[in-house]
């Protein structure tokens, strides 16, 4: 089983995977940066076009 959840870390990203279909959960705050949280129920994720840095994939979801 993957990973539940994708976190991205700025504007650009969340945009870029709200077009590819991704289903937002949340923003949440994590330490001093804000994360917008992602259902990763999409297989079209291309890291061609997602710069891997901004992105965390987790089974966990944090509050």
């Amino acid at each position: 089983m993957g990973n539940k959840f994708i976190y991205v870390f700025n504007e650009n990203e969340y945009k870029k995977l709200l077009t590819q279909g991704f289903s937002y959960i949340c923003k949440c705050n994590l330490g001093k940066q804000d994360a917008y949280v992602f259902e990763n129920n999409n297989k079209s994720l291309n890291f061609t076009e997602l710069d891997k840095k901004q992105l965390l994939f987790s089974n966990k979801m944090y509050f």
